[in-house]
């Protein structure tokens, strides 16, 4: 099952979710893999889109930020975005992560927000 998974999103989960059943039905939990977050994207399995990454994407999204997901996606393949996600997690930097793949340039602010900003 898992060698049909090559969506770039599985990348952002941890490598094995685990099989519950729920109302009898049964689901694959994916955990999600950011340090920190302990939330988990459930994948009913008897629906016609069993295979459907929209729940994931919608999570990684939240938890990882847009500029992640739209670089993981750059990488085409889960086995291929795994050692950037997982050195952005830990670095927290997407130019260090993903900077081999993404093509354009990243700039940094250094001006101070306003008080109206921060709020």
């Amino acid at each position: 099952m898992r060698r049909k998974w090559t969506a770039p999103v599985y990348a952002f989960f941890k490598p094995d979710p685990t099989i519950a059943y729920i109302d009898r039905r049964r689901v694959h939990v994916f955990r999600c893999a950011n340090s920190g977050c302990k939330h988990d994207v459930r994948r009913y399995l008897e629906s016609k889109d069993a295979t459907s990454t929209g729940n994931l994407r919608k999570h990684a999204r939240k938890c990882w930020g847009e500029e992640a997901l739209a670089a993981a996606d750059r990488m085409s393949t889960a086995s291929k975005a795994k050692d950037s996600v997982e050195k952005y997690r830990r670095t927290q930097n997407l130019k260090i992560a993903f900077g081999a793949a993404s093509k354009k340039t990243f700039k940094y602010s250094t001006v101070q927000h306003t008080p109206t900003e921060t709020r």
